[in-house]
């Protein structure tokens, strides 16, 4: 992965809060979870 070319996200996923446009990324805080999923791709 490390040969892919990655031009196309330069600037993109630097700030968690703040979009690449300089707006407020969307979250939703959680309220009481009680299960917790965990995707392994496999």
């Amino acid at each position: 992965m490390k040969d892919l070319d990655t031009g196309a996200n330069i600037g993109k996923f630097v700030d968690p809060y703040v979009t690449a446009k300089g707006e407020t990324r969307a979250s939703v805080e959680l309220s009481n979870p009680t299960t917790l999923w965990v995707n392994t791709g496999t």
